[in-house]
């Protein structure tokens, strides 16, 4: 499948109505969507899982493509991801017999696909309001890691004491490396975040000041509106010279401050690449 062009979501970079005039019009989950939606990989990840029908076909309607479904051994491997990957038309039972039962990833595409992108549902990259609908970072207590609450009166009793017992701003999790290590790291970052959110939201119910949160700096968070539109820019091939006239039109124009305001464009550009390739993620931790 062709990949869509980079530039399939962008805005027109030279309308300065295009974008947000302040990081502060937008919440940190409408910029992570803006970001994301951006990349590459993602629009083409999208584009394939889209274009599986709703059910396969040989099911008798009753194995669909969505997180978290089974399915039968004498249907085709298309709404799994797996590793190895799967041979072309290759059933489920024939995948798992030439792997000899043994593989290192198997699960549904959706999963994946969430679990890559670190979002809770896979969106269209074209729906503008998409960041309403994707939840970034999931967890579920039906996987590694588990919550270890410590003590528990067994262990007590018993003499199994591990260790103290949690305060509220700590979690003590158990890891199985029976299971994806790098999938459990993934979702203990999300348990804590959400722990975080958790004690956070309580706190302010009750009338205390909460955590005290460590917080990105607030001249980075400036210039996100900078780097989505130097990103779009770039998408169409627009070079660090245009994009300074527009973004610092003021240095543009004294030559003592042309070369300063090229090299901050420059540095626009590369912020807003690494931000559509990963770098949304880490908004989400100041959130």
């Amino acid at each position: 499948m062709d990949k869509p062009p980079q530039h399939m979501w962008a805005q027109d970079w030279t309308d300065d109505k295009a974008y947000p005039t302040s990081y502060e019009d937008w919440s940190l989950f409408q910029w992570a969507w803006a970001f994301l939606r951006r990349n590459v990989e993602y629009q083409s990840d999208y584009a394939h899982f889209a274009a599986l029908p709703g059910y396969w076909p040989g099911g008798g309607g009753k194995t669909p493509k969505w997180s978290g479904r089974s399915m039968s051994g004498d249907e085709a491997m298309d709404f799994r991801f797996c590793d190895p990957p799967a041979l072309p038309g290759e059933t489920s039972d024939e995948y798992w017999t030439r792997n000899d039962y043994c593989v290192n990833e198997e699960m549904p595409l959706e999963e994946h696909l969430m679990r890559k992108w670190n979002i809770g549902h896979v969106l269209d990259p074209a729906d503008d309001v998409g960041w309403e609908i994707v939840s970034f970072g999931f967890a579920t207590d039906l996987r590694p890691p588990y919550f270890l609450d410590l003590p528990t009166q067994e262990m007590i009793d018993s003499g199994r004491q591990l260790a103290d017992e949690d305060e509220l701003e700590q979690v003590s999790l158990r890891f199985d490396v029976r299971f994806s290590i790098t999938r459990q790291i993934t979702d203990a970052k999300a348990i804590l975040l959400e722990r975080r959110e958790d004690i956070a939201r309580s706190s302010q119910d009750f009338g205390g000041g909460g955590l005290h949160k460590e917080r990105a700096a607030t001249p980075f968070l400036r210039k996100l509106p900078a780097y989505l539109r130097a990103y779009d820019a770039a998408s169409v091939d627009v070079g660090p010279k245009e994009l300074a006239e527009k973004l610092s039109p003021i240095k543009f124009g004294n030559p003592d401050s042309l070369h300063a305001a090229e090299e901050e464009a420059g540095r626009a550009i590369e912020a807003g690449k690494a931000l559509v390739n990963g770098g949304y993620k880490d908004l989400l931790k100041f959130w």
